[in-house]
């Protein structure tokens, strides 16, 4: 559980650090001459905001149990 939360950390860490690149990985590299709407380069940074506090949650969650 806590790798899967160090993976979705990272994960959420590219996207609200590099949203373009973001995009470009899951959609942009099959369209020729698109940018991204400013809506949905705000969508990748507070989906990645969200999976790094998910991340978090189950980093401490695997601690916690680890020690019952």
């Amino acid at each position: 559980m806590a790798l899967f939360g160090f993976l979705l950390i990272m994960v959420g860490v590219f996207h609200l650090l590099a949203p373009e690149a973001a995009w470009y990985l899951h959609i942009g590299w099959k369209l020729r001459d698109a940018e991204p709407s400013d809506g949905y380069l705000m969508f990748l940074r507070v989906g990645g905001g969200a999976g790094c506090l998910i991340g978090l949650i189950l980093i401490i969650a695997a601690m916690v149990s680890s020690h019952s």
